[in-house]
């Protein structure tokens, strides 16, 4: 596995563990890529807590390889600053601390 396919990987995994934690509904589309689709990032989706939120929060992730600093390439940003636009909350996930971060984000909209 490649390691911006195991940093992926340890996303998934622990981003499910979280809402499973959270007892939050999560739907997590991962995206394939396609030259002749509507540009995207790696995943897109949304957490809902019954009883708490009225709404699902939606959100968009790009994921990247921990091992080594890498930059999101500008079709990426633009496509994540879409998403954060349409009223999506966007997250760049390039290190453990990222991914850190966006589970302090699922614990705190699911409050």
């Amino acid at each position: 596995m490649t390691p911006e396919g195991k940093a992926k990987a340890r996303f998934r995994t622990q981003v499910k563990a979280k809402a499973a934690a959270l007892g939050a509904e999560l739907h997590l589309a991962g995206q394939g890529g396609s030259q002749y689709g509507t540009a995207s990032v790696d995943y897109t989706g949304w957490l809902f807590k019954p009883g708490v939120m009225e709404w699902p929060r939606p959100f968009a992730v790009e994921v990247k390889r921990f091992d080594r600093p890498e930059r999101l390439t500008e079709r990426q940003e633009a496509t994540l600053r879409r998403f954060e636009q349409t009223g999506a909350a966007g997250f760049e996930v390039k290190s453990e601390d990222e991914l850190q971060q966006f589970l302090a984000w699922m614990h705190a909209v699911c409050l």
